[in-house]
């Protein structure tokens, strides 16, 4: 299965050129934009939280992230530390194993496997179709604020 993470993202130099772009136009602009992505990622947030349910702290973690380089949801470690062994990431990548292991109540003589409960991949799978149109949908509004008419 291919890693919802790379499937799932913009090419990053395109997305750097945009952002460069954007910058050029003026910074109002490029602030409207990374906002109106916000709120198209927003859906993918709501849909992990929705996911993620059966927790107390991660659906509270969760967050989008717009920067330069890149458009991003991240769980915060501070509030949910285990968000990512559930999610099943580790080094090979997203969604790379299906249990992790952890000691019981902290004893590290007696350890467990435990399932992962995905919850951001699949609201991303689901979304990211979505994503993708009303972002391409979003990046031609700011063009046209600036007089492009194609």
């Amino acid at each position: 299965m291919p890693d919802p993470a790379v499937v799932g993202s913009f090419d990053p130099v395109s997305w750097r050129r945009l952002q460069r772009d954007l910058k050029d136009l003026g910074p109002e602009i490029r602030k409207d934009f990374n906002n109106e992505i916000k709120g198209i990622a927003g859906k993918i947030v709501s849909d992990a939280k929705a996911n993620a349910a059966w927790s107390t702290r991660i659906p509270g973690a969760l967050s989008v992230s717009v920067t330069a380089s890149r458009v991003g949801v991240k769980a915060s470690r501070r509030k949910a530390p285990h968000a990512r062994a559930f999610e099943g990431v580790r080094r090979a990548g997203f969604g790379a194993v299906r249990e992790f292991r952890h000691p019981v109540y902290g004893n590290r003589n007696v350890w467990v496997s435990q399932p992962t409960r995905p919850f951001l991949a699949p609201a991303i799978r689901e979304n990211q179709a979505g994503f993708f149109d009303a972002a391409q949908e979003s990046i031609v509004n700011a063009a046209r604020t600036v007089g492009w008419t194609k």
